[in-house]
């Protein structure tokens, strides 16, 4: 049987990643001064240019090895190039689940006029809480990229990244959030008016539940005007429609 091959050693792979250095350097050098002259304007310009290196840098055997011989290679710009994109992505990312939340169907099977009350209160609770739970993790995120947000804009700045406005992308995923407000309220009335239908009478417990359902969506639409710095026109009506909602529980109990 023939011998099996030997791998090669340390000093044969060195000489090879040498080689390919060699024969890459011209490229190799023209991408270094690309990315060293490069200023993208906005996110898309960004995440193009860093398709094109990486589209380079997987034709090498092994980047690693490969670019540690190559001269002044601006490693530390690409490093902060993809740092600024995957941020950027993440915030997009954010601000589009809560643009795209879907409102809950009132026709669907679970939430439709002739449902039971327990099943529609169990339908809005369970989306209230998805609602909540997003929202929550997503304000999280956002404090947490807001407590560097300064010195990273400075950083990516010092890499000639500046013209990629970070605040600016953080303030509309920011008002992004106010879309959940809008959600969670809708939800909340659709319970809310579901326990007053089935209720039994002007002091049972359907107007109490009501009135807790709908001062949690306030508070919750609080919390997110808090970090958005304000209301948007959908979020703004769907509190007028909570407090005129709150208004009526309280009106009919005074008729009677």
């Amino acid at each position: 049987d023939p011998c099996p091959r030997r791998p090669r050693s340390g000093s044969s792979l060195a000489a090879g990643f040498d080689r390919e250095a060699e024969a890459r350097a011209p490229l190799l050098a023209d991408l270094a001064r690309e990315i060293r002259r490069a200023s993208p304007a906005d996110a898309r310009s960004l995440r193009e240019f860093i398709e094109k290196i990486d589209e380079v840098l997987a034709s090498l055997s092994d980047e690693r090895e490969v670019l540690r011989r190559v001269d002044a290679w601006p490693g530390a710009k690409v490093e902060a190039m993809r740092e600024l994109c995957h941020l950027l992505a993440e915030l997009d990312e954010m601000a589009r689940a809560a643009r795209q939340w879907p409102r809950l169907d009132p026709n669907s099977r679970a939430l439709r006029s002739s449902a039971k009350a327990a099943t529609v209160a169990w339908a809005c609770d369970e989306e209230r809480g998805k609602i909540s739970r997003f929202a929550d993790a997503m304000r999280r995120r956002i404090e947490s990229i807001e407590r560097t947000a300064a010195a990273d804009v400075a950083r990516f700045a010092g890499h000639g990244l500046g013209g990629v406005n970070v605040e600016v992308k953080l303030l509309a995923t920011k008002h992004a959030s106010l879309t959940l407000a809008d959600r969670y309220a809708r939800v909340s009335l659709l319970a809310a008016e579901r326990a007053v239908r089935d209720d039994d009478g002007p002091y049972g417990t359907g107007r109490a539940k009501a009135r807790e359902l709908l001062a949690g969506a306030v508070r919750f639409a609080l919390r997110l005007h808090e970090l958005a710095g304000g209301f948007d026109a959908s979020s703004r009506e769907a509190l007028e429609d909570v407090r005129a909602f709150l208004a009526s529980i309280d009106e009919t109990r005074e008729e009677v």
